[in-house]
């Protein structure tokens, strides 16, 4: 997508058509990666801490808790850890509400 997809709409909008497509339970086994990426015109160049990208990676993780989204999340960030807890703390929080 090249960085288009960056709103809680355009998140939930592709997980309905996973859902729509494969099922229920391929959003119950996801398996996905979620890193901050610098795109030039040729694509992407790099990828970034969370904190210094302009993913929005809270309305990400809001939509697949919204659509009962279960499995895995790769960070790919180069601050691996940091991001991974960083999405995890944020997750708990989603999930203690």
């Amino acid at each position: 997508s090249g960085g288009a997809f960056n709103s809680y709409e355009e998140f939930s909008e592709i997980l309905r058509k996973v859902r729509e497509a494969l099922g229920e339970e391929a959003l119950k086994n996801i398996h996905i990666h979620i890193s901050g990426i610098d795109y030039t015109d040729r694509g992407e160049r790099e990828h970034l801490n969370l904190e210094e990208s302009d993913l929005k990676w809270q309305e990400l993780l809001q939509a697949l808790h919204d659509a009962g989204a279960d499995g895995t999340v790769i960070s790919e960030s180069p601050n691996i850890e940091g991001d991974a807890v960083l999405m995890k703390e944020f997750w708990e929080r989603l999930s203690s509400r």
